[in-house]
């Protein structure tokens, strides 16, 4: 409403709203906050493009890049993988933008599990962290207020920001974006989608050890690898997709120099693992009691709203 008032009226409303919000808005835990900051950060980039004000899409990069939930847009999650089938067209397919599907509490779970961090998906199942993820999200908000929320949301809520970067960019009618701002941005973002790969390695590592054609063609193995890898092979495609398109549209010497040194290192960086406690230290982490339990208790994870 505020954008279209702006639009018919030549005013300023909706860019000193989302001033005020993207200075001032912080992620909370729980995974469904960070979702809606999502949305809205699109909803901002959206209306950034079309405002009239020329310095729109300058001032949306420029408090992004320091914003203190800058993290809702540069945390990618590909959705593909949950309409793909065993079929010919997903296989050749790695992905796209702009998926038609409906969002439900099972991707949040998903995605909450994804990001649990590198020390979960070394140390926890799949079926742990889950659980770990539903404990963090039901036990802080009911049950019928994430499938409220979720509702609203559509499959193209979660286009890669490295596709609206490059079309922000590419409009003609907006002034250039500042060196600093988007050197910044470029920075955060790829270390985003650098620890983003690496954690659907660790998420599921023996499909990123295997070759699919060492099963029977279209086979449910194969297909069901092949998906796995297509997740990893997306967020790449889109990683130095990214980087090559400001490449193209930058007349900045600096970032062009910054996207290709990043370019040239993209399939080599990685983030620091965690390490063992080397055996000469005593640690309670080597006592049975604790750590080699069958069953793990996880109410430790529970959070009570405030």
């Amino acid at each position: 409403m505020i954008l279209h008032y702006d639009l018919y009226h030549g005013t300023d409303y909706f860019l000193r709203c989302m001033q005020r919000f993207l200075k001032a808005s912080v992620i909370h835990t729980g995974g469904i906050h960070l979702f809606e900051l999502k949305r809205l950060h699109k909803l901002f980039i959206e209306g950034a493009s079309i405002h009239p004000d020329k310095n729109s899409v300058a001032l949306f990069l420029e408090l992004l890049a320091n914003s203190p939930s800058r993290a809702a847009t540069y945390h990618e999650f590909n959705v593909n993988t949950y309409i793909k089938g065993r079929d010919e067209d997903s296989m050749m397919l790695v992905g796209s933008n702009g998926v038609i599907l409906p969002v439900t509490s099972s991707i949040l779970i998903d995605f909450v599990s994804l990001n649990l961090g590198e020390n979960y998906l070394f140390s926890f199942k799949e079926e742990d962290r889950a659980e770990i993820s539903k404990r963090i999200i039901f036990s802080q908000i009911p049950a019928s207020y994430i499938d409220d929320a979720l509702s609203y949301f559509t499959g193209a809520d979660f286009d890669f920001f490295s596709y609206n970067l490059a079309s922000l960019l590419a409009l003609d009618n907006k002034n250039p974006v500042p060196d600093k701002a988007l050197e910044r941005i470029i920075r955060d973002y790829h270390r985003m989608l650098v620890i983003y790969r690496q954690r659907l390695v660790m998420d599921n590592p023996t499909a990123y050890s295997s070759d699919p054609y060492d099963l029977e063609y279209m086979s449910p193995e194969f297909c069901d690898l092949v998906i796995s890898q297509h997740r990893r092979k997306f967020v790449l495609g889109n990683h130095s997709g990214f980087l090559g398109e400001i490449i193209k549209k930058t007349s900045s010497a600096k970032i062009s120099k910054i996207c290709n040194f990043l370019l040239n290192g993209l399939s080599k960086e990685g983030v620091p693992m965690p390490q063992y406690i080397p055996d000469h230290i005593e640690s309670w982490m080597r006592n049975d009691a604790y750590v080699r339990k069958e069953k793990i208790d996880l109410s430790i994870f529970d959070r009570r709203a405030s």
